[in-house]
């Protein structure tokens, strides 16, 4: 799941749709279903033209082979250009902690485009991690409301919630992101970092209200997706399934750990890329 770092995004069928089953382009945005959130050009020479801003993934091939022109065209000198730009700076800043410099260039984005949900993501990201909870949560709302089938969004909701101290409205978050990227599943969209993400995150909480079985449950969930997934989730995050599992196996099963595993250990928020 992305955005193309352009203004405008062409995608243009170099071959038929009968030579391969599967592919296409999903657009979040268009659900829900059942009408179909994946689009394809139904001829050799059609295409898809949408702003690079909107969320998008390309679905798995099944069969056969899909041949596509992508053309990305920077309209320099809009103002969504400019916001792009800004909002690129600002996540340079972020991965070397200058979050307050960060919120500087979000701002100034956001004056050029005061709609745009992936800057107000990142402002919140930012907020969080200067310990500005009611700021932090105010953005992320806004980025909720602003792009409502965007599962990132609601999974950081979750985990600002958590820390602002509000676990039933966490925990609400959490399901949201979770019937989110199960709606992307059944399009043929299988973004699983964030689906193994969310489900560690509201299997931790549930832990807490000692729901084990429940925890239990989203965790062996959140272990398919890691022994399925085509893509190589961080091993780190593959040994949070295995501890927690395991601990709320043992606690399920009434044995004794102690303080063991009470430590916040969830799937983390991933913030807007």
């Amino acid at each position: 799941m992305h955005k193309d770092k352009s203004t405008i995004s062409v995608n243009i069928a170099l071959n038929p749709p009968t030579s391969f089953t599967g592919g296409g382009t999903f657009f979040p945005d268009l659900l829900p279903l059942p009408l179909s959130p994946v689009v394809k050009p139904p001829t050799p020479g059609s295409g898809i033209i949408h702003l690079s801003s909107r969320l998008h993934a390309g679905v798995s091939l099944t069969s056969g082979v899909r041949s596509i022109l992508v053309i990305f065209v920077d309209l320099k000198g809009s103002k969504e250009h400019g916001a792009g730009e800004l909002q690129d700076k600002a996540k340079g800043m972020m991965k070397r902690g200058a979050y307050e410099g960060a919120i500087e260039l979000l701002n100034e984005s956001l004056s050029l485009n005061p709609t745009s949900p992936s800057a107000y993501h990142l402002r919140s990201s930012c907020h969080l991690s200067l310990n500005s909870l009611p700021s932090s949560l105010t953005d992320i709302r806004l980025a909720c409301s602003l792009s409502p089938s965007d599962a990132r969004c609601f999974n950081d909701l979750g985990v600002t919630l958590q820390s602002h101290g509000s676990p039933s409205g966490a925990r609400g978050a959490w399901r949201e992101a979770i019937r989110l990227l199960d709606l992307y599943e059944e399009s043929g969209c299988i973004p699983a970092r964030e689906a193994v993400s969310a489900r560690l995150n509201l299997a931790v909480s549930m832990s807490y209200l000692d729901d084990y079985s429940g925890a239990a449950s989203l965790l062996l969930e959140a272990k398919k997706l890691c022994v399925g997934s085509s893509l190589a989730l961080p091993a780190k995050l593959e040994g949070d399934v295995d501890e927690m599992l395991e601990f709320c196996r043992r606690r399920r099963g009434g044995g004794r750990t102690g303080e063991e595993g009470r430590g916040r250990k969830d799937g983390g928020r991933g913030g807007e890329t």
